[in-house]
């Protein structure tokens, strides 16, 4: 952004999802094993991918012979509600997050209806693939219970979560302190957490 805005980054993931299907077994997996990892923004993205694989908005790069769906979805400290997110840091006047927001997305309308938790409140009918959420508890990048939101969110949608906090962790924490024993522990969950999908 700003010469590619919302859902330009959403159509590109789309298709890097469907095309991996396509291809999955020369890199020695399988189709129904593909999932999604995602964090900060790159979370809101993987989010939104798993929740709307078949959104016309999102499915405009050629076909592939495979959808877009997800065996599993795993988002660390993700923008899970970005006009909160907007809404909150316009507010405090934190004008980084608002050039970030204006860069990325056309209008408030779209950061409303692009919305992972706001798409599972409002009853949307989506794909549910078994999801890990991480977040630190020191993360001054979101909302204090935003990640904690769209987990309760997609529990009460119906979906499998698994919301794994880390007290006193910023955002980003995983890489930039990879050694770290919360690191460590954040990067096994994750491991197991595949495992278990596929």
């Amino acid at each position: 952004p700003p010469a590619a805005m919302y859902p330009a980054a959403c159509q590109d993931v789309n298709y890097a999802i469907r095309w991996l299907k396509a291809h999955a077994e020369e890199f020695g997996s399988k189709a129904e094993w593909v999932g999604g990892l995602g964090t900060s923004s790159g979370g809101h993205l993987i989010l939104l991918s798993a929740l709307r694989p078949n959104d016309s908005r999102y499915t405009v790069h050629p076909a592939t012979g495979q959808d877009a769906s997800l065996a599993f979805v795993m988002a660390c400290w993700p923008v899970a509600d970005p006009l909160k997110r907007y809404t909150v840091k316009k507010a405090a006047g934190v004008q980084r997050f608002v050039a970030a927001h204006a860069a990325f997305w056309p209008t408030e309308a779209d950061m409303e209806d692009a919305n992972p938790t706001q798409i599972l409140t409002r009853g949307e009918a989506t794909p549910l693939p078994p999801a890990l959420v991480i977040q630190g508890t020191n993360d001054d990048n979101l909302t204090p219970d935003m990640t904690s939101g769209f987990a309760s969110a997609y529990a009460a949608a119906g979906g499998k979560v698994t919301f794994e906090s880390f007290p006193g962790q910023p955002h980003a924490f995983i890489p930039g302190n990879p050694t770290s024993p919360d690191s460590q522990r954040g990067l096994s969950l994750m491991k197991d957490f595949v495992h278990r999908c596929t």
